[in-house]
């Protein structure tokens, strides 16, 4: 949504409401419900949208819309919770260890570097946008602020379905680490999906608390894994200091065969960075949250990686022999080796949590996302519905746990592997899906400016995007062409997943359609 113009509050509306005659009563109140969103922390409002062309965007509800909590939470809690969502240390020891050993080996560092630039010059258009538009489907109201809200609303619904799968398979990885660890180390046996529910039932519990209680959460998990990030830097400087060298960022290395899986490989540890949008209605000061909090997020992430990857390449003599041998425990022998055997389970149990992390990070922008579209009624009205003084999404948040219990019931009943069966799917399917809302904002941007529905720089509002839309476009063409490789596996089931988000498409535009067409028989 785009909001210009003066402020109106909520209370003068319904006044203006109850002082027209009967007849009159349902237009006005439609117009205003839909023009007008109060925003009321610290003195700042929302204003009234523009209207647009598409006539999708006419208002299609009567009622007053649902609130989450304001001002609750700031720009670093955003940007903590955002990188639980990446899970960097999970990261390390898989998507960066396959590219050390079948990718572009040791230029892995300049590929992760390269991706960061492309990230930024899409943040310069994400940002320009999180200025004027907030709403917790942040998706749907960035796409729909430019190209209309029967394509945002599709956007929205693909959205959806990538997070609430993304937050099913975090839980199921962390029950599957804490399983293997405790049976290890502790010599107690269960089945992985007995911690994932555990999991599951604290996510909730959580969640129900507000998003300040998930970002004191998982701040503690975020603060274990750069903690180890930063003790592996610093053995290998102390101890191999030689090893450091500055061929990592030859572009030598982006001629091997490996570059297009390197290159969808390391896209994909970055998803979720641009998440901070969904938290825009409950931040302090939401004009300058997101876009803070956007670029905290990506400098943290680039920085972790890159010198994290260095370090590991630094420590081995052949890190890419190694790596191809047996990329699974490239990193644990990296840290036994430096660090000592205290640090081999100490490992294993900090990238457990940051599964958890992981999966409350994705939980809490799928519950918003659906929370949001609730609102619009592209979903049921239920899922607006919020709960206590911290105006948590309760139905939303039930449905989510419900969603994730459902993904991975199959897993569960016919015993197949959550690393061979679920992992390999979500890999895939969301690597596809967020490249593609990507590419979206940026069309979005540039449409937006043209209209002038959208004042920035010339650099934010056409050129950044434009050179951000088409190199996403070569990324999304990169991933089609290397889906197998990127997803590991030739299962059809795991190959044709992505048509889900065709039909979640189809379905939201149709949706968006009926709702415009309801109003206007209204």
């Amino acid at each position: 949504m785009s909001h210009v113009g003066a402020s109106v509050n909520a209370p003068e509306v319904s006044q203006i409401i109850r002082s027209q005659p009967r007849r009159h009563r349902m237009d006005r109140c439609q117009v205003e419900t839909q023009r007008v969103l109060t925003y009321s922390t610290k003195g700042e409002h929302m204003r009234p949208d523009l209207p647009t062309s598409d006539s999708s965007d006419r208002p299609v509800s009567t009622q007053q819309p649902a609130s989450l909590e304001r001002g609750a939470i700031g720009a670093t809690g955003v940007a903590i919770m955002v990188l639980a969502g990446t899970a960097p240390l999970t990261s390390l020891s898989s998507n960066i260890a396959i590219s050390l050993g079948v990718g572009v080996g040791t230029s892995t560092v300049l590929v992760i570097v390269l991706i960061a630039v492309l990230l930024a010059l899409f943040a310069t258009a994400y940002t320009a946008l999180s200025r004027i538009v907030v709403d917790a489907g942040a998706y749907y109201a960035y796409i729909s602020h430019g190209l209309g809200r029967t394509i945002g609303a599709a956007g929205a619904i693909i959205a959806t379905i990538l997070y609430n799968v993304a937050a099913a398979a975090f839980a199921a990885m962390g029950g599957h680490f804490i399983a293997i660890g405790l049976a290890t180390y502790a010599g107690v046996d269960l089945p992985w999906w007995c911690y994932t529910v555990l999991i599951l039932a604290l996510v909730a519990t959580l969640s129900l608390r507000g998003i300040a209680t998930l970002a004191r959460f998982t701040s503690v998990i975020c603060a274990a894994q750069f903690a180890l990030f930063v003790m592996l830097i610093m053995a290998v400087l102390v101890r191999n200091p030689g090893g450091f060298s500055l061929e990592v960022l030859s572009p030598g290395g982006l001629a091997s065969e490996g570059v297009y899986l390197s290159i969808a490989l390391l896209l994909l540890i970055f998803t979720g960075y641009e998440s901070a949008a969904a938290y825009g209605e409950e931040g302090k000061k939401p004009s300058r949250l997101v876009s803070r909090a956007t670029y905290l997020v990506l400098f943290t992430l680039t920085v972790a990686y890159a010198a994290g990857t260095w370090a590991v390449t630094a420590a081995v003599d052949d890190v890419g022999a190694a790596a191809r041998a047996n990329p699974d425990t490239l990193l644990g022998t990296v840290f036994v080796t430096y660090l000592g055997r205290w640090s081999g389970p100490v490992l294993y149990f900090v990238v457990a949590a940051s599964l958890v992390g992981a999966a409350i990070s994705m939980h809490a922008v799928a519950t918003r996302y659906m929370f949001s579209l609730g609102r619009s009624s592209l979903l049921p009205r239920s899922l607006s519905r919020t709960h206590g003084p911290k105006h948590s999404p309760r139905v939303s948040i039930g449905t989510q746990i419900a969603l994730s219990m459902l993904i991975l019931a199959p897993f569960v009943l016919t015993g197949t592997s959550v690393f061979a069966g679920l992992l390999p799917a979500v890999a895939g399917h969301n690597s596809l899906g967020i490249v593609l809302l990507m590419t979206a904002v940026c069309v979005s941007v540039i449409v937006a400016a043209t209209r002038g529905r959208l004042n920035g720089s010339l650099w934010a509002t056409r050129i950044a995007p434009s050179i951000a839309g088409l190199a996403l476009i070569g990324c999304e063409v990169l991933i089609v062409l290397n889906f197998s490789s990127v997803t590991g596996t030739e299962e059809p089931w795991v190959n044709f997943l992505p048509l889900l988000l065709v039909a979640g498409a189809a379905y939201g535009a149709w949706r968006q359609r009926t709702l415009a067409k309801d109003a206007d028989t209204a």
